[in-house]
């Protein structure tokens, strides 16, 4: 994941849940595979959007 320095684990956590619930079938295995985490924790991430854990991801920018 590009944005993986700029994530907490928390939201990264979350967006693997997400996105594996977004492909339906075999989700947790692919995101598991194509992230690098674990099974466990991509289902602990759909665990957390099911109980509606939110995420904000807004890029921080310096104002000079």
């Amino acid at each position: 994941m590009t944005n993986a320095p700029h994530v907490n684990e928390v939201q990264w956590r979350v967006v693997a849940g997400a996105t594996s619930e977004m492909l339906g079938r075999g989700g947790k295995s692919a995101v598991a595979v194509a992230s690098g985490m674990s099974r466990n924790t991509v289902i602990k991430g759909e665990a957390e959007v099911a109980a509606g854990i939110l995420i904000c991801l807004v890029a921080s920018s310096s104002v000079a």
